[in-house]
């Protein structure tokens, strides 16, 4: 009986892994969608509305994670160590240039994050469903095998 239990325990555990690697690779692919919205909205507030900096970040809806880069705390961040080197480089060069120079970095960001976006949205499609699928097969597998 407690073979049978700590069993049952050992392959929830097993799925539990799996769903973690899914939401990870999920969590990766919504912030880059979070950060391609968020440069259209800085975008369309400094050309448009010719707002300063500092307000139209305060006004800005973040996520918690990307409230962390603005506190250069990336420990809970699902990006790798390029990625984190690019947001930073993006959010350190802000309202350093005149609006057109503001514009033209803003689109070359908003690029680079559509780009780094459609990877994590492929490693999401092929890996995310695939860890669950795999984990699952195996805690079944390692059941019957310990049974």
């Amino acid at each position: 009986m407690i073979k049978l239990v700590i069993l049952i325990v050992l392959c929830l555990c097993i799925v539990l892994i799996g769903y973690c690697i899914f939401l990870h690779l999920k969590r990766r692919r919504d912030l880059f969608k979070e950060l391609e919205s968020i440069v259209d909205n800085i975008k369309d507030e400094i050309v448009f509305r010719k707002n300063f900096l500092s307000d139209i970040i305060k006004k800005l809806n973040l996520s918690q994670e990307l409230k962390q880069i603005f506190d250069e705390d990336y420990s809970k961040t699902p990006f790798t160590d390029d990625e984190k080197k690019e947001i930073e480089q993006f959010f350190s060069l802000l309202g350093k240039s005149d609006i057109d120079g503001e514009k033209s970095k803003l689109e070359q960001a908003k690029e680079k994050f559509k780009h780094m976006g459609k990877l994590a949205e492929n490693q999401y499609e092929k890996n995310g469903k695939l860890a669950i699928k795999l984990c699952t097969l195996f805690s079944v597998a390692l059941f019957i095998f310990l049974i």
